[in-house]
């Protein structure tokens, strides 16, 4: 185990699964992980979570997004299904009242949308400007 591991696995450095997962640039649609460095990182946010992770942490993305909320924003089903499988809730939501449901549909992850239904999510769920 890496030195980085063990101390997000002790809690004692403050990394969010985002920061995990994203390098530096990657919300920059020219700059993306590659697969392997995906692979690794959902790894190290399996663990993080493992040892009692929040999954449903609040970033400082998107208004104040859930994780859940940014990661089926940006179409990753891996990362949907892992917070989901570590009991994320479908019902958190931004600062703008949008639930990841409401996030995924906007952007078209259609695999994402049925992901968030199946796990409870609410249809009528509206955000703060009614929509």
């Amino acid at each position: 185990v890496s030195p980085i591991i063990s101390v997000c696995l002790a809690a004692l450095y403050p990394l969010t699964l985002l920061e995990i997962f994203y390098s530096v640039n990657s919300l920059n649609t020219t700059d993306f992980i590659t697969w392997d460095d995906f692979l690794e990182r959902f790894k190290v946010s399996r663990l993080l979570l493992l040892a009692g992770a929040d999954p449903d942490h609040t970033t400082d993305l998107l208004g104040n997004a859930p994780a859940l909320c940014v990661f089926a924003h940006e179409g990753s089903q891996e990362m949907v299904a892992l917070l989901l499988e570590f009991g994320a809730s479908v019902h958190t939501k931004n600062s703008q009242g949008c639930t990841a449901l409401i996030l995924a549909s906007t952007r078209g992850h259609l695999h994402i949308v049925s992901q968030i239904i199946g796990a409870g999510a609410s249809l009528g769920a509206m955000d703060t400007a009614g929509r």
